[in-house]
């Protein structure tokens, strides 16, 4: 009886086995679907860039805007109301009255014709916010003239201390002090002398004099470590004899150099096209980086194209072709030189991503136009490594059929080296071509060696027949071309289609 021995231990494979198919492995793409998404890239980025520059827009818009609001409420503050004034009281005597706590910009003493006197209040406008409250504060109900003064805020702010704490933690004035009426023969030092008995000084600042070198206009700043120091300086130094003129010395409510406008300023449009086309880079790497299932979770985007928002400056330049863009109501772009005075963005429109697979390679069916690709090529640089498949004629190249392409294809090998490869080069070609037959398209193909990894660069030639090949071939092989002997040959139409440029 024979005797079964089971089987056991690793089993390997023998040198005759076959190796399994792997059920991962990609198929090569044909010709109509690489175009698709080529295409489909190329639009996803313009969409990525138009996206980038309008938040860009946006942001400075409300910038601006803010800005705008902000030196509107520092010259609210600025202004002071002044009632009860004496009828023989001119605006010199006013100035100078108030002149000790801030230069005055203007003083408006209200005139009545038919009296031809004043109507007893005035509107004084400060340089700064700190003059105007010290005035509110030290002025009120003061005599002047033989009448009690009434100094106070405009009608149209009267409630000024929600606007003054706002800018204070906006600016984080907490540990800086407003000084007038310094003696104009005291220098800064001087003065961080007699005011480091309240805490140590960041720094101290006189207005200088624009027009006197080396002398100041008698107030300035003083910034201390600590909000206590300030708080013991305003209430120990106020009305402060110091050197014969009395000191006036509030908290700082705004800053020294005052709201500066320059963060708002519109970019170049180069430079604005460059850092947005670098933002959707990063961008888009940061999306490739997402675990797969976090895509499947993601809420549906509806993408805003709102070109009317931006400026027309930016617009020219990005050069995009509102044909080529999903069908959508858009209002006319400002000037170049306009302003965008409102921020908000009322033109909407709703720009769905077409679906790669729908293409057929007929270029009616592809949301992108011949303007949007020359726009992205001219903010990147050229790359000849590969065949733009978007340039490649669908209509004389059906892969779905290739039965049905009567053409052929020229491969010119040898005719030019990577450092030849420039813009007139297709041109040139097509037209030597064409003396032997209708020329559909000029494709140039750059690649390496394997063996020496020696760059080369070969040409092909779709023709619209194969009598034109062999013609071309029969002409142009072994011939010379800048001191280059040409190899001319048809090339396999089946590799051709299916994107196979190594043959």
């Amino acid at each position: 009886m024979a005797t079964v021995i089971e089987a056991n231990g690793p089993v390997y494979n023998g040198p005759g086995a076959s190796k399994p198919s792997s059920p991962f492995v990609l198929c090569n793409l044909e010709l109509s679907q690489r175009a698709a998404i080529e295409k489909a890239k190329k639009y996803a980025m313009e969409q990525s860039i138009r996206s980038v520059l309008l938040r860009q827009t946006q942001s400075q818009q409300s910038l601006q805007l803010n800005n705008i609001k902000k030196n509107q409420t520092v010259a609210l503050l600025n202004r002071v109301y002044v009632g009860s004034i004496a009828y023989d009281v001119k605006e010199d005597s006013l100035k100078q009255v108030f002149s000790p706590f801030g230069p005055i910009k203007s003083v408006n003493l209200s005139w009545d014709p038919s009296t031809q006197k004043h109507k007893g209040f005035a509107f004084l406008e400060f340089e700064y916010p700190e003059a105007a409250q010290l005035a509110i504060d030290q002025m009120n109900g003061t005599s002047f003239g033989g009448r009690q003064l009434k100094v106070g805020r405009p009608s149209n702010l009267t409630n000024a201390e929600p606007v003054i704490n706002e800018l204070i933690n906006e600016h984080n004035l907490h540990n800086r002090i407003y000084v007038a009426g310094i003696h104009l023969d005291l220098t800064e030092d001087d003065v961080s002398l007699v005011f480091e008995a309240f805490g140590k000084i960041v720094f101290c600042k006189l207005q200088p004099d624009p027009t006197r070198p080396m002398r100041h206009r008698g107030f300035g700043y003083i910034e201390y470590e600590s909000a206590q120091s300030a708080a013991d300086a305003v209430g120990s130094m106020n009305q402060f004899n110091l050197g014969g003129q009395l000191l006036r010395v509030c908290k700082a409510i705004s800053p020294p150099d005052g709201i500066s406008n320059a963060s708002s300023s519109n970019l170049p449009p180069a430079a604005a096209v460059a850092a947005a086309s670098a933002t959707a880079k990063v961008l888009s790497m940061e999306t490739e980086q997402l675990p797969v299932n976090s895509y499947s979770k993601q809420p549906e985007v509806t993408h805003s194209v709102v070109l009317s928002s931006l400026p027309s400056t930016i617009i020219q330049s990005t050069n995009l072709s509102n044909s080529s863009l999903p069908a959508c109501s858009l209002s006319a772009a400002p000037a170049t030189d306009q302003l965008l005075d409102q921020p908000s963005l009322n033109v909407e429109s709703t720009a769905s991503f077409p679906n790669v697979n729908n293409y057929n390679g007929n270029p009616n069916t592809v949301p992108m136009g011949t303007s949007q690709s020359e726009t992205i090529q001219q903010y990147q640089p050229a790359q000849r490594n590969s065949i733009s498949p978007s340039s490649l004629p669908s209509q004389s190249i059906s892969s779905e059929n290739p039965s049905c392409f009567s053409g052929g294809v020229l491969i010119l090998r040898n005719m030019v080296g990577p450092e030849d490869c420039d813009d007139e080069l297709e041109g040139e070609v097509a037209g030597e071509c064409s003396k032997y037959g209708s020329v559909e398209k000029v494709l140039i193909h750059q690649d390496n060696a394997h063996e020496t990894n020696e760059e080369f660069v070969n040409i092909f030639v779709v023709f619209s027949d194969q009598c034109s090949v062999h013609n071309a071939a029969n002409a142009l092989n072994k011939r010379y071309f800048a001191g280059r002997q040409i190899t001319a040959e048809p090339y396999d139409i089946q590799a051709f289609m299916m994107n196979d440029l190594s043959r």
